[in-house]
Order: structure tokens, then sequence, then C-alpha cells
């Protein structure tokens, strides 16, 4: 795979975790637009799947991306049970996926 399309993707996982920990300081509410915002990452995290390199991280993220969803919408709603079971289902993923890309895809040079 050519190294400029690999390290575009890598961006959007970067990118990806600046918008889930703005999300994460949000004070009263979460703003629709970041939803909308974040909701966008599906698309490119289900085409990031095939990638033999990074497949796997964006099958983490694309779990991760469904609680943080979940999390800001049960956050706009006043349920803090269910936002805050959300955040640490998110964070326990989003944890899981840094594990994986210091075991697996450092490992690999990328």
């Amino acid at each position: 795979m050519d190294d400029l399309i690999r390290k575009a993707r890598i961006e959007r996982f970067v990118r990806f975790g600046f918008l889930c920990n703005m999300i994460d300081e949000q004070g009263k509410r979460i703003p629709k637009s970041a939803i909308r915002r974040l909701k966008t990452y599906r698309a490119p995290f289900k085409a990031i799947l095939h990638d033999e390199y990074l497949g796997k991280l964006a099958e983490n993220r694309l779990a991760v991306l469904d609680r943080v969803v979940a999390y800001a919408e049960a956050f706009n709603e006043g349920d803090e049970v269910k936002a805050a079971e959300y955040r640490k289902q998110a964070i326990a993923l989003y944890d899981e996926g840094d594990r994986l890309i210091e075991t697996e895809l450092l490992n690999d040079g990328i």
C-alpha cells in the first residue's frame, strides 16, 4: 500500500482521538455538530478494515465510535448512569486500541 494512503489513514485515527477528547471535555451539553462529525468517521474506518496493518485498529475504533456516540446521546439526555457506563466502555476500548498500536503496529515498523 502506498505510504501516503497509510499516513492519511493514521492521521484520521489521530483526528478521531482529538474529537473523542473534545467530546469528553464538554461541560453541559455535547453539540449536535460534534456528534455528527464523530459519525462521519464510520465510513472511513469501515474502508480501512481490509488494511492488513490497520484493519484491527479500525475495528477497534469503530467499537469506540459506537460507545462515544452512545455516551454523547445519553449525556445530552441527562442519563448520567448510562453516560458513565458508555464512557467507561469507550475508554477501555480506546486503551485496548492503544495497546494494539504499541504491541502490533509499532513492532511492524508503522
